[in-house]
């Protein structure tokens, strides 16, 4: 185990953090991956679609809808179209959709926790520059707004899209919406790619980054459940793991290279080999990692706001806004210290999240109630099989209902915000890098939820 935790990176300790050390005896287990494959895979991007994407004949992703427009130059005999058609209607020898179901059930049996944990988790990808320029040069979590928080949201909206369909394979609604998502990610690299200076040392959104983020979802929260005192069964890791692997084919990682080929155990090794290859904050992180708990304040404050009696409080827009403004650092206080208890206080420091003695009794206690309320509910409702799959079944019907009602138009990722030549950032990372993190950096924080 002294192998693969002996802090010598950044990254390394934030998975030794995160894993826990039932965890990390798993991954002792497993030989690292060399550096030169995950280099490989940043360098990688997704032939099928970019090479589509290259020879598309008057396409508009303002205007056009994605999937009608490759079908149609797909019949129409354009050679990338119907290669890429073909590819994504095609349901590779191993997939085994009853296990696929399973997996999907498994999702609804930890739908809370696994929610909770997505937004914290989502900070290790802000430690990694490279997801942090795309991000900042998107403008998709550039700053703690209602646009931060709704872009988090849509992410949770597709995951329990997909979970929740019944028919997922070609030509379902979870289908079209990771096909999309797809195509969201090509143009977005195609730009940046276009835009960004040519001593770029990575491919925007690269393979290493799509397994990361399939990881993030679909492992992490399972490697963090040990610590959590969640119990999970190795048939639920697995057959999650395997929906997870047929949902990277279609998001177009190569079989060769999905994280979760080789079973869910090494997938866990994979995702501890990755965190610790891509993390390396710098400033560009502070601004990212305070747009996402941030901008989760603001959409939560908003939230509030929506449900307060209208006939008690005033609802002029300025009044409104002046309410929401109030609310968003107490939210932002009790999300900081969730995630110092869940990512770590190392990673925290440095991104400059308000230090557990600066943050008030009341947040803490809040926080700390709100967490375990979540675990305990957790546990409680997998003790007995039938109360399991009931209220998996409830939950399932539950979130399928705010979805719809959240999302009256499935959304057709459009990617309107135009990729910026430069990433420009107002902040300074904290001298000596990760490990020089100080303290007084929240300094820097309330300097973001203010603007």
């Amino acid at each position: 185990m002294s192998n693969r935790f002996n802090a010598t990176s950044f990254g390394q300790r934030v998975v030794a953090h995160i894993a826990g050390p039932k965890v990390q005896k798993l991954i002792a287990r497993f030989p690292r991956t060399p550096a030169d494959t995950l280099r490989e895979l940043s360098l990688a991007g997704d032939d099928t679609v970019d090479a589509y994407l290259e020879h598309a004949v008057d396409f508009n992703p303002k205007r056009d809808d994605i999937i009608e427009k490759l079908r149609s130059d797909a019949a129409a005999g354009h050679p990338q179209a119907k290669a890429l058609w073909s590819e994504l209607n095609t349901v590779p020898e191993w997939v085994d959709f009853a296990r696929v179901k399973r997996g999907q059930k498994v999702f609804f049996r930890f739908a809370e926790i696994f929610q909770m944990l997505f937004l914290f988790d989502s900070l290790i990808g802000t430690g990694a520059p490279d997801f942090s320029k795309v991000f900042l040069a998107t403008g998709y979590l550039a700053n703690p707004s209602k646009q931060s928080f709704k872009r988090l949201v849509e992410t949770i909206h597709w995951v329990v899209n997909i979970m929740a369909d019944e028919e997922l394979g070609p030509g379902s609604d979870a289908w079209a919406a990771t096909v999309r998502v797809r195509f969201l990610h090509a143009a977005v690299r195609r730009r940046l790619a276009a835009k960004w200076a040519a001593d770029e040392v990575v491919f925007p959104i690269n393979q290493e980054q799509n397994c990361a983020t399939i990881l993030s979802i679909c492992v992490n929260p399972f490697m963090q459940f040990p610590s959590l005192g969640i119990r999970s069964s190795k048939e639920e890791r697995e057959d999650f793991g395997h929906a997870w692997r047929y949902i990277g084919y279609l998001l177009g990682i190569p079989d060769k290279w999905n994280p979760l080929r080789n079973g869910f155990d090494w997938a866990i090794s994979f995702s501890a080999d990755i965190v610790a290859h891509i993390m390396n904050p710098d400033e560009h992180a502070i601004r990212v990692a305070n747009a996402v708990l941030g901008g989760a304040a603001v959409g939560l404050s908003d939230i509030v706001e929506r449900l307060r009696p209208t006939f008690v409080f005033s609802q002029l827009p300025a009044k409104k806004k002046k309410r929401i403004e109030n609310l968003t650092p107490f939210f932002f206080k009790i999300f900081t210290h969730m995630a110092r208890e869940i990512v770590g206080d190392e990673f925290c420091d440095f991104v400059g999240f308000p230090n557990n003695r600066d943050i008030p009794l009341l947040h803490k206690v809040i926080a700390r109630v709100g967490l375990s309320g979540v675990i305990v509910a957790t546990r409680v409702l997998r003790v007995v099989p039938p109360v399991r799959d009931v209220t998996g079944k409830l939950r399932k019907g539950h979130y399928k209902r705010k979805n719809t009602k959240n999302q009256r138009n499935q959304p057709k990722n459009q990617n309107k915000h135009i990729p910026a030549d430069r990433v420009e950032v107002k902040v300074e990372a904290p001298s000596g890098g990760p490990s020089g993190a100080r303290s007084g950096d929240s300094a820097r924080a309330a300097a973001f939820i203010e603007e």
